[in-house]
């Protein structure tokens, strides 16, 4: 097994582990219009039915913990360059409740903005 087999299958059971965290289904239904465009996780469909879970007994610590975290880029605006890890950091920003641009289509925001 090679080094970047490995740390496909890792990321695969990652993305899978984090999408089932929130109640969506992995791999995501993606809108193909919008997945042509290079739009990243705005092609995402999703049904409605995300983070739906009710919290277990004696979670509410960890729940609160976990929205304080999903909160922490809330507000900002990060404009990623063409060198960087496009689609991974997109995800991570989203997650925490930032915004993000990059340099070509699909983006949301614009180099000047």
């Amino acid at each position: 097994i090679t080094f970047l087999e490995f740390y496909q299958t890792m990321l695969k059971f990652v993305f899978f582990k984090l999408y089932h965290d929130v109640n969506l289904k992995y791999p995501p239904t993606l809108d193909a219009k919008l997945e042509s465009s290079a739009a990243g996780l705005n092609a995402i469909i999703t049904d409605g039915e995300g983070a739906a879970l009710e919290p277990e007994e004696g979670a509410a610590a960890e729940a609160e913990e976990r929205s304080e975290q999903s909160k922490l880029f809330e507000g900002l605006v990060f404009f990623l360059s063409r060198e960087t890890p496009k689609e991974s950091l997109v995800f991570v920003i989203k997650c925490l409740g930032g915004s993000v641009g990059w340099d070509g289509e699909g983006s949301t925001y614009n180099a000047d903005d």
